[in-house]
């Protein structure tokens, strides 16, 4: 991987939750995510990739972030928030219904 190493190891987080590589993933996002690397785009499949490695309490953290940033630029459950595009709702609907699915099965 050439760059800079700063999207390369977001790709490369990506890049392992497509294989199935739950921990390997989820090592790459946690540390993503600690060097403020991570995009609202990214915390879905974080959110996933730590369901999927047992971290279950980061799970529900991590979708409620997502929806929680995604609400703070504008956008609702809806997807019609100001400055929202309807390209986004998919996302924005994604991160409510995961939360409010995590939270049920967790509890």
């Amino acid at each position: 991987m050439g760059g800079d190493g700063v999207g390369d190891v977001v790709e490369s987080a990506h890049a392992a939750a497509a294989r199935g590589a739950w921990q390997e993933a989820f090592e790459l996002f946690a540390g993503a995510d600690e060097r403020g690397l991570l995009g609202v785009a990214d915390l879905p499949a974080f959110a996933g990739v730590a369901y999927g490695a047992g971290h279950l309490d980061l799970t529900v953290e991590t979708w409620e972030r997502a929806y929680a940033e995604l609400l703070a630029v504008g956008g609702d459950r809806r997807g019609r928030g100001r400055g929202r595009s309807r390209r986004d709702a998919p996302l924005v609907r994604h991160c409510a219904d995961g939360t409010r699915e995590r939270v049920a099965r967790a509890g």
